[in-house]
């Protein structure tokens, strides 16, 4: 079967600002031009995000920065709505029932097309990652609502190996028994406002160039395409 995201009402949930951005600012830029709408509620404010700040900054000082830098992020790619669960970050697994009410009341509201989140994975192992991609994924099965699980091109895996083994010490990544679903979709995009979208979460950019950790010809096939694995719940 063959899908097509744009032009749609698309639902995205994620754990933490700048998680939008990686993963599909480029699929909803396009959505809106297309004439569809995309809505996005975000789990936490990422306040636990300190690895890449240059000056020290406590919780509620960071919650306010990366608030705003979401906040122009979603006046950047014309998003209809923005939602803050406020959860606590490092910490979602264990509000999953309060997530679930709230999102699941918020999803019969706005009556998405399809609903997005992290498949099991959580993309990089991420612990809120998996949390809220297990609660996407139990609302869009509730409501009956075509499930999407964000991915990433095969040469991705490898390399994303090797950016976790690096992570685990700080001790929020799980490991990895199952590599990300294979992309069954993916959406080109336009690399300017994908970069441009996450140039605005320089909180978290440590002053380095968005996608420069990853190899020259990773960074363009991420740059040129965003990936899904598209399935329905029954």
């Amino acid at each position: 079967m063959r899908y097509s995201l744009l032009g749609k009402k698309l639902l995205f949930i994620t754990a933490h600002p700048d998680d939008e951005s990686y993963l599909a600012a480029g699929t909803i830029y396009r959505n809106q031009k297309a004439g569809g709408q995309s809505f996005l509620i975000c789990a936490t404010l990422g306040e636990k995000g300190k690895a890449h700040l240059k000056r020290p900054l406590s919780d509620s000082e960071l919650k306010k920065v990366r608030r705003k830098e979401l906040q122009n992020v979603v006046k950047f790619l014309g998003l209809k709505k923005l939602v803050l669960l406020g959860l606590p970050d490092t910490n979602v697994g264990k509000h999953k029932k309060t997530a679930y009410r709230k999102i699941l009341s918020m999803a019969k509201d706005f009556q998405p097309d399809f609903i997005i989140s992290f498949g099991k994975d959580g993309m990089s192992g991420h612990l809120d990652h998996i949390a809220i991609g297990q609660v996407a994924q139990k609302t869009a099965k509730t409501l009956n609502v075509p499930w999407v699980a964000v991915s990433r091109p095969r040469s991705f895996f490898k390399q994303l190996r090797s950016i976790l083994k690096r992570r685990r010490r700080f001790g929020k990544y799980k490991i990895r028994r199952k590599l990300p679903s294979i992309p069954n979709l993916k959406i080109r995009i336009d690399p300017r406002i994908k970069i441009k979208a996450v140039s605005f979460h320089k909180s978290q950019l440590g002053g380095r160039k968005p996608f420069s950790q990853f190899t020259s010809s990773l960074k363009n096939q991420l740059l040129a395409y965003e990936y899904f694995y598209v399935t329905t719940l029954h």
